[in-house]
């Protein structure tokens, strides 16, 4: 901020002189060559190799990086600002006053508990911006010499939020020590630079005061800022900008588009700002119970998205509802494979055949059927078929090694499995009775079978993977079917055939 406070400030002051026709008093400043020639000398000094062997040390162990793993460079960013109240930010700062640390570390510990709580971790690395000039005169330096500083944050979630504020003072107590090594020297010491990661950090926090007012003859200035739409350094910098004791303070949160999308950060602003609140209104919480969201999220995700009740009919099958619709549309083509289709009718009727036969081969409710086909025509008629039987049926896919199918059959039982002549031989060696879909049942009826099935009753069985050990059985009902197929009907504006 040197550049911009020095400058405006030297320019105001000779601007107004020579309206007043008075003589500019031109002091003799602090040169920037100087500074530069200071920081050439730091780097061969003894204070130097010190530095080194701290951050060599503090990095010994990379952090983990909070946002994501890419690199950043180059990539284009957005912008969007935060504004406090100048009530709530004057609480703030007596918060600090009051628990002996700033306000910028009281806006670091929110920063923290939210990233820590998000991200479900104990720990924060972040970049800090700091001013690097390092005597009085250099104060007064008209240049740009801000710089990076890192600092990583590990106290866990224990702490309440005032120990957490006096854990970040005293850790940057000690980092500022040794704030003068360039950050690109930090990073090869930490041995970073490859294409894989560049940075110790993928957060920035940036706090400026501007603790003067500058006029022009009268007409206050104060200073505005031109986002370039870039931000080379980071996934997310949060910069808060303190420009007079009674104005509002903004805090700017400029974000890379491939690592935020702008209703995230809209909602990480609004938890922000919630945070501190309540850091103020309970401090000795600790950060693991600290509450996050503000109440209207809140409710939104525990209320609003909940709200999911609705009536539907609760006496009905899936097989049932099926009938109701072919009675409804019988003409209406219901399913297509490649260059084949069958009406509703033609599909009932033919459902209907093989379920009066598994009828007679003992299918009840509730009796587990395997079934082993193709997707086809005859898949679907053979599905439908074990739900008008009043079985459920478990998917046995061919492509499946033959153990995992025998695995499946021996644990399911299943006295009956439905396939297609040209699949027999994936299936593994088993007692159940063979089923081909595909046999002329002319000798059934095409009538709707008669079955005690209630929608309480297991309509399919469906095996886990067995990633974490033995494939399991996950069984689902007629109704939660039933259920789910209304939610997707109505979430996905799925119309029925008429």
């Amino acid at each position: 901020m040197g550049i911009c406070s020095n400058g405006a400030q030297r320019l105001a002051a000779a601007y107004n002189a020579l309206i007043k026709k008075k003589p500019v008093i031109r002091k003799k400043l602090y040169s920037y060559f100087k500074l530069i020639l200071d920081d050439q000398n730091y780097l061969c000094s003894e204070q130097a190799n010190k530095d080194e062997q701290y951050w060599r040390q503090k990095f010994r162990k990379l952090p983990v990086p909070v946002i994501s793993g890419k690199n950043f460079a180059n990539i284009r960013s957005k912008r969007t600002t935060l504004i406090i109240k100048r009530s709530f930010y004057n609480q703030l700062t007596a918060f600090a006053k009051n628990n002996k640390v700033s306000v910028s570390q009281v806006i670091l510990g929110a920063l923290y508990c939210y990233f820590v709580r998000t991200c479900n971790r104990d720990d924060l690395p972040i970049g800090l911006h700091t001013l690097n000039r390092h005597s009085a005169a250099s104060m007064k330096t008209i240049g740009m010499v801000m710089k990076f500083t890192p600092a990583w944050f590990n106290f866990g979630k224990e702490l309440n939020f005032v120990e957490l504020d006096q854990a970040i003072r005293k850790e940057l107590k000690e980092v500022y020590q040794h704030q003068r090594l360039p950050i690109s020297q930090i990073n090869r010491l930490a041995g970073l630079g490859g294409k894989s990661r560049e940075q110790l950090f993928d957060i920035v926090f940036s706090y400026s005061a501007n603790d003067y007012d500058i006029d022009f003859n009268g007409a206050p200035v104060r200073t505005s800022y031109i986002d370039n739409g870039f931000e080379p350094n980071a996934a997310l910098t949060v910069w808060v900008e303190e420009f007079h004791q009674h104005d509002d303070v903004n805090i700017y949160f400029r974000y890379n588009i491939e690592a935020f999308e702008e209703p995230e950060i809209e909602r990480i602003k609004e938890r922000f700002e919630f945070i501190l609140g309540e850091a103020v209104r309970q401090p000795l919480t600790p950060v693991k119970n600290l509450q996050l969201m503000p109440k209207t999220e809140r409710h939104k995700i525990l209320v609003e998205f909940n709200d999911t009740k609705a009536d539907y009919p609760k006496d009905k099958c899936i097989h049932q509802l099926f009938e109701k619709q072919a009675k409804k549309t019988p003409d209406a083509i219901a399913v297509v494979f490649e260059e084949k289709q069958l009406t509703y009718k033609q599909l009932n009727q033919r459902a209907n055949q093989l379920a009066h036969y598994l009828q007679s081969l003992g299918v009840r409710p509730e009796t587990l059927i395997g079934i082993c086909a193709e997707r086809s025509l005859e898949m679907v008629i053979g599905l439908l078929a074990i739900l008008k039987a009043g079985g459920a049926y478990v998917p046995l896919d061919p492509t499946y090694p033959k153990e995992r199918l025998a695995f499946m059959l021996a644990d399911a039982q299943a006295p009956v499995i439905l396939t297609q002549k040209k699949l027999i031989e994936k299936l593994p060696e088993h007692k159940a009775q063979i089923v081909y879909i595909e046999t002329s049942l002319q000798n059934f009826s095409e009538k709707n079978p008669v079955t005690d099935v209630t929608p309480d009753n297991l309509a399919y069985v469906i095996y886990t993977s067995g990633s974490t050990g033995q494939p399991k059985g996950a069984m689902n009902s007629h109704q939660g079917i039933y259920n789910r197929l209304l939610w997707m009907q109505e979430a996905y504006s799925i119309n029925c055939v008429r």
